[in-house]
């Protein structure tokens, strides 16, 4: 799933530096083939990979890496800043975006982390990178205006706090 985060924003450059649609096309090809396989409609994650479809952590629960969907819904802000508001395209992103955001919301401990296995929630060991990843996305998402600020601000805020508290000599911690 780290995919999603690092290439589709690549490809809708290329399509706005060459004109070429071929790219838009193909990213979008990519991303819902990649959405298909990964994402659990059910819990509104992204399985790391296909290793871990159908296999539970120690705590009986689906595992959802946190980085991993951090990266896939930070994925998401990165495409809908690219996108046209006028992009028929805009609304299937941000509906996606607002699904994972509520989900990853409720999984959000007490402390302002995401555990590494985020259905492992407060029994999961608390993970700054995924943390760093979700925090970003929801606020972005908020910036862009695609999700709603008085609910989602605490989110960001106690992410940030969490982020915050890990850094030591400059250097982020629980990573």
């Amino acid at each position: 799933c780290d995919a999603l985060f690092m290439a589709p924003p690549a490809f809708l450059r290329l399509t706005v530096a060459t004109g070429n649609k071929a790219y838009l096309d193909y990213m979008v090809e990519h991303w819902w083939k990649t959405s298909a396989y990964l994402y659990d409609k059910d819990e509104h994650l992204y399985y790391r990979d296909s290793r871990f479809i159908g296999k539970t952590g120690q705590h009986g629960e689906k595992i959802f890496w946190s980085r991993g969907n951090g990266w896939a819904i930070a994925g998401i802000t990165n495409i809908l800043r690219e996108l046209n508001y006028n992009d028929p395209l805009r609304e299937q992103y941000s509906n996606l975006l607002t699904k994972m955001a509520q989900r990853l919301t409720n999984l959000q401990r007490s402390d302002g982390f995401w555990s590494t296995s985020l259905l492992a929630h407060e029994q999961g060991v608390a993970e700054a990178s995924g943390t760093g990843f979700i925090t970003y996305a929801i606020a972005e998402g908020i910036n862009m205006g695609i999700l709603n600020r008085e609910y989602f601000s605490n989110v960001v805020d106690r992410g940030y706090k969490a982020l915050q508290s890990v850094i030591t000599n400059g250097k982020l911690g629980l990573v």
